[in-house]
């Protein structure tokens, strides 16, 4: 009886979990071509692995991985300069996110470093 209780306890925690979807946390990424100044971001993926092959896709050849973040809520923005220089930040709400972007790329010499119209800061979930 006692081998009957546990195989059932087993196996209602393992439909809740599933029902839950397990691990909560999404992620995020965003990708960065100096050469063509093409930036692309992928949200809202199960791992992390998929927000970078998503985002370094979408940006295209010569790209690099310059931001992941992750966790329900939690914000990615990208900022480039008309100088060419560039920052990202990550933090839980967009303005925050924007700011930490904007410190870094002005951080790097960046004057009037602004978020792209093509790549607006986003928040997961």
């Amino acid at each position: 009886m006692t081998r009957w209780i546990r195989v059932a306890t087993l196996v209602a925690a393992t439909a809740a979990l599933s029902a839950c979807g397990g691990n909560d946390d999404l992620y995020g990424a965003i990708a960065y071509s100096s050469d063509t100044g093409v930036a692309a971001g992928a949200y809202n993926y199960e791992t992390s692995v998929e927000a970078a092959n998503a985002a370094m896709s979408k940006c295209g050849t010569g790209c690099a991985l310059v931001l992941q973040f992750d966790g329900e809520d939690t914000c990615g923005a990208f900022v480039a300069s008309s100088n060419g220089q560039w920052g990202v930040g990550a933090d839980d709400n967009k303005s925050d996110a924007i700011e930490k972007a904007t410190r870094s790329c002005e951080g790097k010499g960046g004057v009037d470093c602004e978020v792209l119209e093509d790549l607006p800061a986003v928040c997961l979930g």
